[in-house]
């Protein structure tokens, strides 16, 4: 693989990694582009990166203020900052000299690239989503307890249950807290406590990748991505509405202008607190083909939690599109 800083402009670089596609075939299938969600970066697609070389070249980038790329100043206004990440994505797209691609994005990654296929659909092949964040329109009511369609995740309490008043008042303290401040500004206040805090409250994620690296490895690396200026982070702040809402919702009426040929794919974890209700209702509501996976034994991170079926998905996705 090969590993480089995509100039897209004066002083700004997208951190990108390259791994050719080890099959030899007469008949190449297009690129697929993997971004990562909020908070992170490209590393999180180390458990992947093997099994879909295999069928294909793969790209992975760190989006503008995460990882290892360009931190610059984002506007204050939501709309304007999605506008930077597009533009952005196009600028890496041209600089990289892609033609046709399979998009992937996750959560907040999957929100820009849903942004960015309905902005420049010709590059685009198909559309993947996991766990895709800023779909639904913003609504003091909603209550994931109330989901049909056994929606509600199996760790969420059932409503009026003293465990559900209890996480409610949780919540209320975490949004008050996401109002007036950066999610992760705990590991800038130094003293050490952001490796530890991770690895005590994100055990999950941790255990996810210690077949590959071990507890230390993972949380540096979470500390070290994090730990810098946090410009993805404060754009991110300007564009949710806690606790996890958009401002510049996708639906119901920018999803419209989606580019009818464009073959939808979503994947969810029967275990995540991010239910696929957006995604079904789509069907009735866009011309575009769309589908929905749901992933066994695994959460919002599907691609660590279950990565055997998250690969064998992709991989079936990807050999069912036509060479280019």
């Amino acid at each position: 693989y090969t590993q480089q800083q995509v100039q897209i402009g004066p002083h700004t670089t997208i951190n990108t990694i390259h791994f050719k596609c080890r099959s030899q075939s007469d008949s190449p299938r297009p690129p697929i582009v993997l971004i990562h969600g909020f908070g992170v970066a490209l590393g999180m697609f180390i458990k992947n990166f093997d099994s879909l070389c295999q069928h294909t070249d793969v790209y992975a980038i760190d989006l503008l203020g995460f990882g290892r790329s360009s931190r610059p100043c984002f506007s204050r206004r939501s709309q304007q900052i999605v506008q930077q990440y597009i533009q952005s994505l196009e600028d890496w797209r041209a600089a990289v000299g892609l033609n046709k691609f399979i998009l992937l994005g996750h959560s907040f990654g999957g929100y820009l690239s849903t942004w960015y296929a309905i902005r420049y659909p010709e590059f685009i092949v198909k559309l993947i989503l996991v766990e895709p964040w800023g779909y639904p329109e913003y609504s003091d009511t909603y209550d994931i307890s109330e989901n049909q369609d056994n929606e509600r995740p199996q760790w969420y309490p059932r409503r009026g249950s003293f465990k559900y008043r209890l996480y409610r008042f949780i919540f209320s303290m975490i949004r008050r807290y996401l109002k007036y401040s950066q999610p992760f500004a705990f590991v800038r206040l130094g003293f050490g406590i952001g490796k530890p805090l991770f690895k005590r409250f994100r055990r999950d994620l941790v255990q996810s990748y210690e077949e590959m690296v071990d507890a230390d490895t993972i949380s540096d690396y979470f500390v070290h991505m994090n730990g810098q200026y946090p410009s993805g982070e404060v754009a991110f702040t300007r564009l949710h509405i806690p606790f996890g809402w958009c401002r510049q919702p996708l639906y119901p009426d920018s999803i419209k202008r989606m580019d009818p040929r464009i073959k939808m794919e979503f994947l969810y974890g029967n275990l995540s607190w991010m239910p696929p209700k957006p995604a079904r209702m789509l069907n009735d509501f866009i011309d575009n083909e769309v589908t929905i996976t749901m992933v066994p034994h695994s959460s919002h991170h599907v691609y660590a939690n279950n990565t055997m079926e998250f690969n064998n998905v992709i991989i079936r996705s990807i050999n069912s599109i036509d060479s280019v």
